[in-house]
C-alpha cells in the first residue's frame, strides 16, 4: 500500500514537471512570435511615417492656395495641383512667354493653405480653378494683370483707291471699269502690348511695301442718249401738235426729250391719290378705274387721253424698258398705270382695291406722253 502510494506520487510529480517544461517552451515560442510581429510593425510604421514626412516636406497631400498679392483666389488639393493651374494661366496669357519674364500685378504665388478655426474652404479641381480665375480676369475687376510684350511681324493689305473719269464714249448713267483695282501688300514689324491675353496697343517699328496697290479706274458716261425713233399710227391722240398733225397711216415721229421736272410732278400728283377706291368707269377722286385714273392725272398736265386702256396704249411715243422714266405711261394687257421708276408704278388696280404704288407687271410696255 505504501509502495503504491509512493509510485503514484512520483508519477504525478514527473507529469507535472513535464507540463511545466511544455508550458515554458510554448511561452517562449509565443514571445518570439510577438517580438517578430512588433519588429515588422515598427519597420512598417517607420516607412509610413517617413512617407508622410516626405509628403509634408514637398507640399503634396496638403491643400495649397494660389495668391494674387495678399488675396487668396483659389485653393487646390495639393501643391502640384496649384502649380498646374498657374501653368495653365501662363499658357493662356503668356503664350510663348513665361510669367517670370512678364509683368504681373499683383504677383502670383502658391503657398500652403493656413486654416482658420471653423473656416469653410472650397477646394477646387484644376479645371474649376483655371476656369474661375480666367472668368474673373475677363471682368472689369480682374484678380491680376499679366502684361506681355510680343514682337509683331505681319503681312497687311494696302487698300487700292478708285478714280472716276468722265467720257463721252458712254451715255449718261453708264459706267465701265477700264482698269481693275488691286490691293497692295506690306510687311509690318513692331511690338504689341498684351494684357491678360488681349492686345491693348501696337507700336509699329517699320513697314516694307512688297506690292504696290493698283488704282481702279471707272469711266462715267456724259453723252446724251439718242432719242428713240418709233412708228406710230395716225390715230394717236395727244395735245402735242406733232402727235396729231399727221393723217398718214404710218409716219415716223421722234419721241420728245424727257422732261424730268414735269414728269416728277406727274408722279407726285398721281401718288397723292393713294387710297382712293377703285370704281368701274370712275374718273374722279371719288373713285377711279385704271384708265380713268391715268386720264385724270395726265389731264392736269395738259395731256388729253381717251377713257380706255386700249385707246391709251396707242397714245404718245413708245420707249424701251431701259429708257423708261418716271411719268411714262405703263401699258399692260387690259390695264394702264404711271411709271414711278425702279420697276414700280402707281395705278388703280382692280375692284375692291385702292390706288397704290406697286411693282410693274411682266410683259408691260412704256409710252412717253410729256
Amino acid at each position: 500500500m505504501i509502495n503504491f502510494e509512493h509510485e503514484s506520487l512520483e508519477a504525478t510529480l514527473k507529469k507535472a514537471y513535464d507540463n511545466v517544461r511544455g508550458l515554458k517552451r510554448k511561452t517562449k515560442e509565443l514571445i518570439c512570435v510577438g517580438l517578430t510581429v512588433m519588429m515588422l510593425g515598427t519597420f512598417v510604421l517607420y516607412d509610413a511615417a517617413a512617407g508622410v514626412a516626405y509628403a509634408a516636406s514637398s507640399g503634396e497631400g496638403t491643400p495649397h492656395a494660389i495668391m494674387a498679392g495678399d488675396e487668396e483666389i483659389a485653393v487646390l488639393q495639393s501643391k502640384s495641383d496649384a502649380n498646374m493651374v498657374v501653368d495653365n494661366i501662363k499658357k493662356q496669357y503668356g503664350k510663348d512667354n513665361s510669367l517670370e519674364t512678364a509683368m504681373v500685378t499683383p504677383a502670383i504665388k502658391v503657398v500652403e493653405k493656413e486654416y482658420v478655426t471653423a473656416e469653410a474652404v472650397d477646394v477646387k479641381t484644376i479645371s474649376e480653378a483655371t476656369e474661375d480665375i480666367l472668368a474673373q480676369n475677363e471682368t472689369s475687376d480682374p484678380y491680376f494683370e499679366i502684361v506681355v510684350k510680343q514682337p509683331v511681324v505681319a503681312k497687311q493689305a494696302i487698300a487700292h483707291e478708285t478714280k472716276t473719269v468722265e467720257t463721252d464714249e458712254l451715255e449718261k448713267g453708264e459706267t465701265k471699269v477700264t482698269t481693275e483695282g488691286k490691293d497692295g501688300a506690306k510687311i509690318v514689324t513692331g511690338e504689341s502690348i498684351v494684357v491678360n491675353g488681349k492686345v491693348k496697343s501696337t507700336e509699329v517699328f517699320s513697314e516694307e511695301i512688297t506690292a504696290q496697290p493698283v488704282t481702279e479706274v471707272v469711266a462715267k458716261g456724259t453723252k446724251e442718249p439718242e432719242p428713240e425713233v418709233t412708228e406710230v399710227a395716225a390715230t394717236t391722240t395727244s395735245t402735242r401738235a406733232n402727235s396729231s398733225a399727221s393723217s398718214s397711216s404710218n409716219k415716223t415721229y421722234k419721241a420728245p426729250s424727257y422732261n424730268a421736272s414735269t414728269s416728277g410732278g406727274i408722279v407726285g400728283y398721281a401718288q397723292s391719290f393713294h387710297g382712293v377706291p377703285y370704281v368701274w368707269g370712275g374718273a374722279s377722286p371719288s373713285g377711279f378705274d385704271c384708265s380713268g385714273f391715268t386720264m385724270y392725272v395726265y389731264r392736269a398736265f395738259g395731256v388729253s387721253l381717251p377713257h380706255s386702256s386700249g385707246g391709251q396704249a396707242g397714245c404718245g411715243y413708245a420707249v424701251s424698258a431701259s429708257q423708261a422714266k418716271p411719268g411714262d405711261l405703263v401699258v399692260m394687257p387690259g390695264h394702264v398705270g404711271i411709271y414711278v421708276g425702279g420697276g414700280m408704278m402707281v395705278h388703280a388696280p382692280a375692284p375692291g382695291q385702292c390706288v397704290k404704288t406697286q411693282a410693274i407687271w411682266q410683259g408691260c410696255s412704256f409710252r412717253r406722253l410729256v
